[in-house]
């Protein structure tokens, strides 16, 4: 039961005038389009890694032939992931021959580890097999030094023709667990991988809030153990983030 009623009041409604809308005018463009990437997107699994990488291939190839070059860590702490990249990739390649939606040489890949220094393992080869196999066969670098900025530096020019020449979209992927020793030629990476239009992909764990030092697990065959190697994951920034508090020591 109810002890009240409210009684509905009409009002006028307002008349709405929507202005039309000029004439649109496209805009003329040049050859060379740059598409700026995003800060990152979160995978658990290398699995899911290279599922994401072939979703930028499969896109790229829409538009051009392609050039893949697996830029991969010579590292130690980064031979399970080398050899999981690998496993998925055979499965990736297969299904693109099932499929047969690219020509033969649509698709292109090349290897090349570094550390130190830099060693191309697999020259640019429409073979999905010698990919897969130059992947598995990385060298291990002892060296402790990971120059990957010089790498990118190093490989751009190598393949360039095929940009230039061959009208061919390159596509860089970077496998690495840490952030790079030749912070120096960060400015030059930059510049030649715009001045060519290549696409950049880098896969490895993100940096760490207000530190540079991280730590990756890595599982050591001769003893079975698990080992929490220091690596660099950092910094997260330009320059140091830190919340200022009244802290309690220095």
């Amino acid at each position: 039961q109810l002890d009240s009623v409210v009684e509905t009041i009409e009002t006028d409604q307002p008349d709405l005038e929507i202005p039309p809308l000029e004439e649109l005018t496209g805009v003329e463009l040049d050859t060379v389009m740059l598409e700026h990437g995003v800060a990152g997107e979160q995978v658990t699994s290398v699995e899911g890694a290279v599922d994401r990488i072939t979703q930028e291939i499969a896109r790229h190839l829409e538009q051009s032939d392609v050039l893949v070059v697996w830029l991969m860590d010579s590292s130690i702490s980064l031979a399970e992931d080398r050899q999981s990249v690998a496993d998925r990739l055979r499965r990736v390649y297969d299904e693109i021959e099932q499929l047969g939606v690219v020509s033969e040489d649509a698709l292109l890949g090349a290897v090349v580890a570094y550390g130190s220094e830099n060693e191309v393992l697999l020259h640019p080869s429409a073979s999905g097999d010698e990919v897969v196999a130059a992947l598995r066969d990385v060298p291990i670098d002892d060296s402790g030094q990971e120059n990957v900025f010089s790498a990118v530096c190093d490989v751009a020019h190598r393949y360039r023709t095929q940009r230039t020449r061959d009208d061919r979209h390159l596509m860089f992927v970077v496998w690495t667990d840490e952030s790079g020793d030749d912070i120096v030629r960060l400015e030059d990476a930059v510049d030649v991988c715009r001045r060519l239009a290549i696409s950049v992909y880098t896969v490895g764990p993100s940096s760490m809030f207000g530190k540079e030092i991280g730590t990756q697990e890595y599982l050591n065959p001769d003893d079975g153990m698990v080992y929490d190697l220091p690596v660099d994951r950092g910094p997260d920034s330009y320059r140091p983030e830190l919340v200022r508090l009244p802290y309690w020591f220095g």
